[in-house]
């Protein structure tokens, strides 16, 4: 990571589909690879943890290509002391569509989800803590690192989302897709509305690409973005 980015060949670019293909069903067999499969970069504090063969590798920052983002949410009832990282009462895969049981929610006081989240009460500002959505919106993305021919996935926190959104919309002014740009990834310390002190990411554009590796990056998402 500590090399320079303008330097090194993006180890998927210099291999055919077929190629990768090739070394997934060497390892995977008929089983293939999903999403969850796919290597997750953590946040600790203000440094990136980011798995590998070789162990974990801590940094402050690193520069990759996004090929691929999804917004979802997730509706806990309980908090995480309560629940223990169960998974979520309601949830939603592209932040358009809840899905819930029911039954989950027939106590007095509970608030019922509904499968519109646009008009979900869930949703609605000052339905959480501190004026905040009860429901948690998430951006997801999947970004490709130099050295390695398949993607990882980075959560941006809900405080930062709108930032990445900001960054996104830049890059129309630039004409290019968040593919056909090397964009750099630090932790910087926000503050809330409320004078709550956090830690957010900030994207920013380090290196346009070259119209042969936009194309190829282009490609090489198309089958990612089909199973995000």
């Amino acid at each position: 990571m500590s090399k320079e980015i303008e330097k090194v060949q993006f180890a998927a670019l210099a291999m055919t589909t077929e190629d990768i293909t090739e070394i997934i069903t060497e390892n995977l067999g008929d089983e293939g690879i999903a999403l969850s499969d796919l290597g997750r970069i953590n946040r600790d504090g203000k440094e990136f943890v980011i798995p590998g063969v070789e162990g974990e590798e801590i940094v402050k920052s690193f520069d990759a290509v996004i090929i691929a983002q999804t917004y979802q949410r997730g509706y806990w009832k309980h908090s995480f002391d309560e629940t223990g990282g169960a998974d979520p009462d309601c949830f939603s895969r592209d932040a358009k569509i809840g899905e819930f049981d029911a039954t989950k929610f027939v106590e007095a006081g509970d608030t019922i989800p509904t499968a519109d989240c646009k008009t979900c009460p869930l949703a609605e500002f000052n339905s959480g803590k501190n004026g905040g959505q009860a429901c948690t919106k998430s951006l997801s993305l999947l970004v490709l690192l130099p050295d390695n021919i398949l993607p990882y996935t980075v959560r941006i926190p809900v405080g930062s989302i709108s930032d990445a959104k900001k960054y996104f919309t830049a890059l129309i002014g630039k004409k290019s897709a968040y593919y056909g740009v090397i964009t750099h990834f630090e932790t910087i310390k926000k503050e809330s509305s409320a004078g709550i002190s956090y830690d957010g990411i900030k994207l920013t554009a380090k290196e346009f690409l070259s119209l042969e590796d936009k194309t190829k990056l282009k490609e090489f998402s198309k089958g990612f973005k089909q199973h995000n």
